[in-house]
């Protein structure tokens, strides 16, 4: 698919409710799941595409999805049944491409009295599913995947950290034991970081003994926010993290999460055309997600700021941008590991700075070279100016002045297509952005929402006759 975007001359206006977080919706299906005996009504329009549906149904827990009047859907109800009450599936419990899936399935079924097996997108479960089970089998749990080969002088031999499918767990014949674990010690990412450190919570609901759990660095908690809800007794001690197991777990009631990410760029459109005034409903306002939120207000970017109640363990605000970017951004060092939302996404925001404005983004997460070369052409190709540094990037502010065309071919990486459809929004001549992923089943209501602040954009088949020039690289 392909996102053809078609300038408008008038500002973009509105307040828009954010897109649910599909990886925090992934956790809190899963710990509804774990909710023996308790039911979870998790609420959110738009509820996006997960695989951890189908997964969870196949081990026989319960999902209603909540409909209204209109037939449009907008919670799921879920009737936990715990470790105890799942049941053998007659098929693969396949996580797709969700990382999140992934670890949440491989905890639970690492404790399942019966053998399941855990399938998914090979190159995601080649890149996130080592440390996953290095976790869980510190716990005695059984799980085995198959080992990745590399060429290497003539001859083949495993690559070290990397598994893929298909994972055989289970059976556990005896509760997961107890686990102390150092939290980055062997995770080079901090996505591997995060995957981790779900797996270690979900996994310890029903383990003997304690879990504990050594951060140094600030880390994704939303799962352990969802667990706090749902009544496990995290307990927190400067970068020590405990809960003792078994846990009993009363159900969760309340509003999804929203993604920071997909709602950092709504509200960085408004930065893409002068004048513009754009709001996103229950942001995410937990510190861990707050770094990029920070950095455009240290920018001077002026923000109106409505405080909402907790959902589900998750604070939020609705925030409106009311004015641009004064001067160039700056991030790097403990903001940076909290920066909450994607590099592409990232950059998009400092293209917007004042003319010449030189944004200096260091430290950034899950980046590595081919990542930023990627989205350096990218930006080369909208005429913002951008340099790699050996810490991070340089973007140079090309204030209001409109970007140039520049028809692209994302490639399936939807974050850098997200970050495009914000540059687009800034050109004065129609754009066509091709292979977008799954950024529309990320976000179902991607298109409508940004038409309803203005954006002309429509979605269309992917075809030979698309113009993509300027991302060869990508």
């Amino acid at each position: 698919m392909r996102f053809e975007v078609t300038p408008t001359d008038s500002p973009l206006r509105g307040i828009v409710p954010g897109p649910i977080d599909p990886a925090a919706a992934t956790y809190a299906l899963a710990v509804a799941a774990l909710c023996e005996g308790h039911e979870s009504h998790l609420e959110g329009r738009g509820l996006p595409e997960l695989a951890i549906l189908a997964a969870l149904a196949a081990l026989g827990v319960p999902i209603e999805v909540v409909t209204d009047d209109a037939g449009r859907s907008h919670a799921w109800r879920v009737r936990g049944t715990g470790l105890a009450g799942m049941r053998p599936p007659s098929c693969e419990l396949d996580a797709g491409g969700s990382a999140a899936a992934m670890a949440a399935l491989a905890a639970i079924g690492a404790g399942l009295p019966f053998a399941t097996r855990l399938v998914g997108e090979p190159a995601v479960m080649q890149r996130v599913m080592a440390p996953i089970a290095r976790v869980l089998r510190m716990r005695a749990g059984l799980i085995e995947g198959q080992p990745v080969l590399e060429e290497a002088t003539g001859s083949t031999r495993p690559r070290a950290g990397k598994l893929g499918p298909p994972f055989e767990l289970g059976p556990c014949e005896v509760p997961l034991s107890s686990l102390t674990y150092e939290l980055g010690e062997t995770e080079a990412w901090p996505e591997l970081r995060d995957l981790a450190k779900a797996t270690a919570l979900l996994s310890g609901v029903d383990a003997e003994g304690k879990t504990q759990l050594f951060e140094h660095l600030v880390s994704h908690d939303v799962l352990e926010r969802l667990l706090i809800a749902a009544g496990a007794p995290i307990q927190s001690l400067g970068p020590l993290l405990e809960v003792a197991g078994p846990v009993r777990l009363a159900g969760l009631q309340g509003t999804l999460p929203v993604d920071a990410n997909l709602a950092a760029a709504l509200l960085g459109a408004g930065l893409q055309k002068p004048g513009s005034q754009v709001g996103v409903r229950r942001l995410p306002t937990r510190p861990t997600a707050l770094g990029w939120l920070e950095a455009i207000a240290d920018a001077g970017a002026r923000l109106h700021t409505e405080a909402k109640h907790d959902a589900l363990g998750q604070p939020a605000a609705d925030v409106t941008l009311l004015g641009g970017l004064e001067r160039a951004l700056a991030l790097g060092g403990e903001r940076a590991h909290r920066v909450g939302i994607s590099t592409p996404v990232l950059a998009a925001l400092a293209a917007r700075a004042p003319e010449g404005a030189r944004s200096t983004l260091l430290d950034l997460p899950n980046s590595g070279n081919s990542e930023f070369r990627a989205l350096l052409s990218l930006l080369e190709g909208f005429g913002v100016p951008s340099e790699l540094h050996e810490a991070g990037l340089v973007i140079v502010g090309i204030g209001e002045q409109s970007v140039r065309s520049a028809d692209v071919d994302c490639h399936g990486d939807a974050d850098l297509a997200l970050a495009a459809l914000m540059l687009a929004l800034g050109a004065s001549v129609p754009t066509i952005i091709d292979g977008i992923g799954d950024l529309l089943s990320r976000f179902p209501r991607l298109v409508a929402t940004f038409r309803a602040l203005g954006a002309n954009l429509l979605v269309a088949p992917s075809g030979a006759t698309s113009r993509a020039r300027h991302a060869k690289t990508l």
